[in-house]
Protein backbone atom coordinates (compact mmCIF):
# COMPACT_ATOMS: atom_id res chain seq x y z
CA UNK A 1 0.00 0.00 0.00
CA UNK A 2 1.37 3.23 -1.01
CA UNK A 3 -0.48 6.97 0.12
CA UNK A 4 -0.22 10.20 1.48
CA UNK A 5 -1.23 9.39 5.25
CA UNK A 6 -4.88 9.88 4.17
CA UNK A 7 -5.34 8.19 1.10
CA UNK A 8 -3.63 4.67 0.46
CA UNK A 9 -3.41 3.30 -3.38
CA UNK A 10 -2.72 -0.84 -3.51
CA UNK A 11 -0.04 -1.09 -6.24
CA UNK A 12 0.58 -4.30 -8.12
CA UNK A 13 4.07 -5.98 -8.16
CA UNK A 14 4.90 -9.79 -9.25
CA UNK A 15 8.57 -10.85 -8.77
CA UNK A 16 10.08 -13.37 -9.97
CA UNK A 17 11.03 -16.68 -7.83
CA UNK A 18 14.29 -16.62 -5.49
CA UNK A 19 15.43 -20.01 -6.97
CA UNK A 20 16.11 -18.70 -10.70
CA UNK A 21 18.29 -16.17 -8.93
CA UNK A 22 22.22 -16.66 -8.69
CA UNK A 23 23.36 -12.90 -8.54
CA UNK A 24 22.88 -10.91 -5.46
CA UNK A 25 20.77 -8.23 -6.88
CA UNK A 26 17.48 -7.10 -7.45
CA UNK A 27 16.22 -4.97 -10.83
CA UNK A 28 13.01 -2.93 -10.54
CA UNK A 29 11.45 -2.15 -13.42
CA UNK A 30 9.35 0.83 -13.74
CA UNK A 31 6.54 1.28 -16.89
CA UNK A 32 6.13 4.25 -19.62
CA UNK A 33 3.16 6.34 -18.90
CA UNK A 34 -0.06 4.70 -19.91
CA UNK A 35 1.37 0.92 -19.47
CA UNK A 36 1.45 -1.45 -16.89
CA UNK A 37 4.31 -4.38 -15.60
CA UNK A 38 3.89 -6.38 -18.18
CA UNK A 39 5.33 -4.34 -20.80
CA UNK A 40 8.44 -4.55 -19.50
CA UNK A 41 8.73 -8.45 -20.10
CA UNK A 42 10.97 -8.21 -22.76
CA UNK A 43 13.88 -6.27 -20.98
CA UNK A 44 12.88 -8.59 -17.15
CA UNK A 45 13.83 -11.78 -19.12
CA UNK A 46 16.61 -10.74 -20.06
CA UNK A 47 18.07 -9.98 -16.40
CA UNK A 48 16.02 -13.28 -15.16
CA UNK A 49 18.56 -15.30 -18.23
CA UNK A 50 21.26 -13.35 -16.46
CA UNK A 51 20.42 -14.23 -12.92
CA UNK A 52 18.68 -11.17 -11.19
CA UNK A 53 15.96 -11.09 -9.11
CA UNK A 54 13.45 -8.79 -11.42
CA UNK A 55 10.31 -6.99 -9.40
CA UNK A 56 7.63 -5.44 -12.20
CA UNK A 57 5.34 -2.29 -10.52
CA UNK A 58 2.05 -1.56 -11.83
CA UNK A 59 2.29 2.02 -10.69
CA UNK A 60 -0.64 3.97 -9.27
CA UNK A 61 -3.49 4.26 -11.48
CA UNK A 62 -1.94 2.10 -13.97
CA UNK A 63 -2.54 -1.62 -14.59
CA UNK A 64 -3.97 -3.49 -12.29
CA UNK A 65 -3.55 -0.88 -9.40
CA UNK A 66 -6.22 1.24 -8.11
CA UNK A 67 -7.13 4.53 -8.72
CA UNK A 68 -9.39 6.11 -11.62
CA UNK A 69 -7.01 4.88 -14.87
CA UNK A 70 -4.57 7.06 -16.36
CA UNK A 71 -4.97 10.05 -12.99
CA UNK A 72 -1.60 11.09 -12.31
CA UNK A 73 -1.32 14.55 -10.61
CA UNK A 74 1.76 14.25 -9.16
CA UNK A 75 4.86 12.37 -10.33
CA UNK A 76 5.85 11.87 -6.72
CA UNK A 77 3.12 8.85 -6.72
CA UNK A 78 5.45 6.84 -8.97
CA UNK A 79 8.49 7.53 -6.77
CA UNK A 80 6.65 6.63 -3.38
CA UNK A 81 5.17 3.25 -5.08
CA UNK A 82 8.63 2.67 -5.87
CA UNK A 83 10.29 3.57 -3.11
CA UNK A 84 6.97 1.49 -1.04
CA UNK A 85 8.05 -1.61 -3.05
CA UNK A 86 11.37 -1.81 -2.52
CA UNK A 87 10.96 -1.49 1.31
CA UNK A 88 8.00 -4.41 1.22
CA UNK A 89 10.61 -6.49 -0.70
CA UNK A 90 13.42 -5.73 1.81
CA UNK A 91 11.19 -6.50 5.10
CA UNK A 92 10.28 -9.60 3.39
CA UNK A 93 13.39 -10.60 2.43
CA UNK A 94 14.45 -9.86 6.43
CA UNK A 95 11.88 -12.32 7.70
CA UNK A 96 12.76 -14.46 4.94
CA UNK A 97 16.41 -14.58 6.28
CA UNK A 98 17.95 -13.73 2.57
CA UNK A 99 21.61 -14.70 2.69
CA UNK A 100 23.65 -11.75 2.48
CA UNK A 101 21.21 -9.33 2.83
CA UNK A 102 23.05 -6.50 3.78
CA UNK A 103 25.33 -6.79 1.02
CA UNK A 104 22.50 -6.89 -1.79
CA UNK A 105 22.20 -4.64 -4.73
CA UNK A 106 19.02 -2.78 -6.03
CA UNK A 107 19.19 -1.32 -9.43
CA UNK A 108 15.94 0.21 -11.64
CA UNK A 109 15.71 0.48 -15.05
CA UNK A 110 12.51 2.40 -16.86
CA UNK A 111 11.46 3.15 -20.18
CA UNK A 112 10.08 6.88 -20.73
CA UNK A 113 8.09 7.92 -17.45
CA UNK A 114 9.46 5.30 -15.64
CA UNK A 115 12.98 6.45 -17.05
CA UNK A 116 11.67 10.03 -15.21
CA UNK A 117 10.65 7.61 -11.88
CA UNK A 118 13.87 5.87 -11.83
CA UNK A 119 16.05 9.40 -11.97
CA UNK A 120 13.20 10.96 -9.70
CA UNK A 121 13.46 8.36 -7.05
CA UNK A 122 17.16 8.42 -7.02
CA UNK A 123 17.73 12.24 -6.66
CA UNK A 124 15.17 11.73 -3.54
CA UNK A 125 16.55 9.00 -1.93
CA UNK A 126 20.20 9.55 -2.42
CA UNK A 127 22.49 6.69 0.21
CA UNK A 128 22.76 5.46 2.74
CA UNK A 129 19.26 3.41 3.01
CA UNK A 130 17.29 3.98 5.67
CA UNK A 131 14.20 2.38 7.46
CA UNK A 132 11.59 5.03 5.28
CA UNK A 133 13.87 5.10 2.58
CA UNK A 134 15.87 3.13 0.04
CA UNK A 135 18.65 4.04 -2.32
CA UNK A 136 19.74 2.31 -5.67
CA UNK A 137 22.52 1.44 -6.51
CA UNK A 138 22.77 2.19 -10.29
CA UNK A 139 19.48 3.40 -12.62
CA UNK A 140 19.06 2.66 -16.35
CA UNK A 141 17.39 5.04 -18.25
CA UNK A 142 15.21 4.31 -21.74
CA UNK A 143 14.47 7.09 -23.97
CA UNK A 144 13.27 9.00 -20.61
CA UNK A 145 11.01 11.58 -20.20
CA UNK A 146 13.82 14.30 -18.86
CA UNK A 147 11.97 16.21 -21.75
CA UNK A 148 8.76 16.34 -23.51
CA UNK A 149 9.38 16.60 -27.38
CA UNK A 150 8.25 19.78 -28.72
CA UNK A 151 5.84 17.92 -31.03
CA UNK A 152 4.19 16.37 -28.48
CA UNK A 153 3.74 19.28 -25.77
CA UNK A 154 1.16 22.00 -25.86
CA UNK A 155 2.52 25.19 -26.02
CA UNK A 156 2.87 27.61 -23.18
CA UNK A 157 -0.95 28.91 -23.63
CA UNK A 158 -2.61 25.34 -23.59
CA UNK A 159 -0.96 25.07 -20.11
CA UNK A 160 -1.76 27.68 -18.69
CA UNK A 161 -5.76 27.36 -19.51
CA UNK A 162 -5.31 24.02 -18.25
CA UNK A 163 -4.36 25.19 -15.08
CA UNK A 164 -7.41 27.18 -14.50
CA UNK A 165 -9.86 24.52 -16.10
CA UNK A 166 -8.03 21.77 -13.65
CA UNK A 167 -9.04 23.63 -10.73
CA UNK A 168 -12.41 22.15 -11.59
CA UNK A 169 -12.33 19.57 -14.09
CA UNK A 170 -8.60 18.21 -13.25
CA UNK A 171 -9.33 14.52 -13.87
CA UNK A 172 -10.79 15.36 -17.77
CA UNK A 173 -8.99 14.19 -20.95
CA UNK A 174 -8.07 16.06 -23.54
CA UNK A 175 -4.83 15.63 -25.70
CA UNK A 176 -3.73 13.06 -27.20
CA UNK A 177 -0.85 11.95 -25.24
CA UNK A 178 1.50 10.42 -28.19
CA UNK A 179 1.62 12.28 -31.09
CA UNK A 180 3.91 10.97 -33.84
CA UNK A 181 5.17 6.96 -33.74
CA UNK A 182 6.40 5.17 -30.65
CA UNK A 183 8.49 2.75 -32.87
CA UNK A 184 9.38 2.19 -36.21
CA UNK A 185 8.21 -1.57 -35.68
CA UNK A 186 4.64 -1.72 -36.94
CA UNK A 187 3.88 -4.37 -34.58
CA UNK A 188 5.43 -2.41 -31.55
CA UNK A 189 2.90 0.30 -32.72
CA UNK A 190 -0.48 -1.67 -33.39
CA UNK A 191 -0.12 -3.71 -30.46
CA UNK A 192 0.62 -0.27 -27.81
CA UNK A 193 -2.24 1.15 -29.22
CA UNK A 194 -4.89 -1.89 -28.52
CA UNK A 195 -3.48 -3.40 -25.31
CA UNK A 196 -6.73 -3.01 -22.69
CA UNK A 197 -4.78 -3.24 -19.65
CA UNK A 198 -2.63 -0.10 -20.92
CA UNK A 199 -4.57 3.44 -20.57
CA UNK A 200 -6.21 4.12 -24.31
CA UNK A 201 -7.57 7.39 -23.41
CA UNK A 202 -7.04 10.71 -24.15
CA UNK A 203 -4.78 12.64 -21.40
CA UNK A 204 -5.61 13.75 -18.32
CA UNK A 205 -5.48 17.33 -17.35
CA UNK A 206 -3.96 16.68 -14.19
CA UNK A 207 -1.62 14.00 -15.11
CA UNK A 208 0.14 16.41 -17.81
CA UNK A 209 0.20 19.24 -14.76
CA UNK A 210 1.82 16.68 -12.83
CA UNK A 211 3.87 15.65 -15.86
CA UNK A 212 5.15 19.69 -15.93
CA UNK A 213 5.43 20.07 -12.75
CA UNK A 214 7.52 16.74 -12.26
CA UNK A 215 10.31 17.73 -14.99
CA UNK A 216 10.81 20.76 -13.32
CA UNK A 217 11.91 19.37 -9.85
CA UNK A 218 13.64 16.73 -11.25
CA UNK A 219 15.24 19.26 -13.48
CA UNK A 220 16.12 21.16 -9.76
CA UNK A 221 17.24 18.51 -8.13
CA UNK A 222 19.51 16.61 -10.72
CA UNK A 223 22.82 17.24 -9.09
CA UNK A 224 21.45 14.93 -5.94
CA UNK A 225 21.76 11.75 -7.95
CA UNK A 226 24.71 9.83 -6.24
CA UNK A 227 24.36 5.74 -8.33
CA UNK A 228 25.70 5.19 -11.28
CA UNK A 229 23.52 5.82 -14.68
CA UNK A 230 23.19 4.69 -18.02
CA UNK A 231 20.95 6.59 -20.72
CA UNK A 232 19.80 5.12 -23.91
CA UNK A 233 17.65 7.46 -26.73
CA UNK A 234 17.02 7.33 -30.16
CA UNK A 235 17.39 10.25 -32.17
CA UNK A 236 13.87 10.28 -34.12
CA UNK A 237 12.29 10.14 -31.03
CA UNK A 238 9.09 12.11 -31.00
CA UNK A 239 7.42 11.66 -27.55
CA UNK A 240 10.90 12.50 -25.23
CA UNK A 241 13.14 15.03 -26.38
CA UNK A 242 16.89 13.64 -26.93
CA UNK A 243 18.39 16.58 -26.59
CA UNK A 244 16.92 16.73 -22.86
CA UNK A 245 18.45 13.74 -22.26
CA UNK A 246 21.98 15.31 -23.05
CA UNK A 247 21.37 18.40 -21.19
CA UNK A 248 20.23 16.01 -17.68
CA UNK A 249 23.83 13.96 -18.60
CA UNK A 250 25.26 16.96 -18.24
CA UNK A 251 24.06 18.39 -15.18
CA UNK A 252 24.72 15.13 -13.14
CA UNK A 253 27.52 15.04 -11.08
CA UNK A 254 28.35 11.84 -10.52
CA UNK A 255 31.22 10.14 -12.48
CA UNK A 256 30.14 6.84 -13.18
CA UNK A 257 27.43 7.92 -15.84
CA UNK A 258 27.14 6.76 -19.66
CA UNK A 259 24.86 8.27 -22.57
CA UNK A 260 24.00 6.92 -26.13
CA UNK A 261 22.18 7.46 -28.60
CA UNK A 262 21.01 5.33 -30.90
CA UNK A 263 20.57 6.85 -34.46
CA UNK A 264 17.20 6.84 -36.46
CA UNK A 265 15.33 4.96 -33.31
CA UNK A 266 12.03 5.86 -32.23
CA UNK A 267 10.65 6.16 -29.04
CA UNK A 268 9.64 2.82 -28.22
CA UNK A 269 13.45 0.94 -27.77
CA UNK A 270 13.00 -1.99 -25.50
CA UNK A 271 12.58 -4.62 -28.18
CA UNK A 272 15.04 -3.40 -30.41
CA UNK A 273 17.81 -2.71 -27.62
CA UNK A 274 17.28 -6.05 -25.72
CA UNK A 275 17.72 -8.26 -28.81
CA UNK A 276 20.98 -6.94 -28.95
CA UNK A 277 21.86 -7.67 -25.96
Amino acid sequence: MFGNGQTKWPVQSVRSKRANTTVNADIYMAHGINEYSGRTATAASVHLRNGFRVIGIDMPSFGRSSGLHGYLPTLRWNEGALNAVMLHVHMWDEYEQLENLAHRKRFAQGASMGGFTCAYHAALHPPPSTSVSMSLNGICLTAPMLQISPITRPNVCIEAIARMVSLVAGRLGVLQPIRGHLSDDPNVEFYARQDRQGYLGRLRIDTGLGIADGLTHLDQIAESIRCPILIFHGTADRVTDPDGSQLFYDRLLVQDKTIKFWPGWEHGMYARLMSQL
